[in-house]
């Protein structure tokens, strides 16, 4: 596996790019994989990114600030439940009262709960019934209707457990945050 470098703008990593090996020396005698070494982060090399490290609870993000944030390039962000690749982290994009074009999944948040209904062909229900045994975060993009915030944008409600599941096509989830997010609906 290569080892990855983070490039960051003012603090927030914009991407995350595969540095292959190039044991070359320059004239000071250092590799040019020791000197890559030196500007990576602490983590250790590979290890999965959380982006919950760098995005703010609270705050207002559309899918064009975090595509622009983390360097997505999968239109599948699109989606109500994304897994960007290289990372930890599984992205839930929430709207509780859809537009009449949309499937009408029942979702709703209830102090620190949210009630949520997952795709209706089941296909992402693993990545939440499974993510803490799969070392994966939940994290949660919430808005009341399409156009509350400008861009159709989402607030960041931070991470959230998985608690139970019921039913199926479309499975509904109980899902609990982390944090109290009562100061943010």
């Amino acid at each position: 596996p290569c080892p990855i470098e983070f490039r960051t703008i003012d603090g927030y990593i914009v991407s995350v790019v595969p540095v292959p090996p190039r044991p070359r020396e320059g004239r000071s005698g250092v590799t040019n994989g020791e000197r890559r070494a030196a500007v990576r982060p602490a983590a250790p090399a590979g290890a999965p990114l959380l982006l919950s490290e760098s995005l703010q609870i609270g705050k207002i993000y559309s899918r064009d600030d975090l595509k622009r944030l983390f360097g997505i390039v999968d239109a599948t962000i699109n989606n109500g439940v994304f897994r960007p690749a290289h990372t930890a982290s599984v992205l839930l994009f929430v709207t509780e009262r859809k537009t009449s074009d949309r499937t009408q999944y029942q979702d709703r948040l209830a102090d620190d709960l949210l009630y949520w209904q997952g795709q209706s062909s089941g296909r992402t229900d693993p990545l939440v019934v499974e993510h803490q045994a799969r070392g994966l975060e939940l994290l949660v993009f919430f808005r009341t209707e399409k156009y509350e915030h400008p861009n159709a944008a989402f607030r960041y409600l931070g991470p959230f457990e998985y608690i139970s599941h019921s039913g199926s096509q479309p499975t509904s989830f109980v899902l609990q945050a982390r944090e109290p997010i009562g100061l943010f609906t």
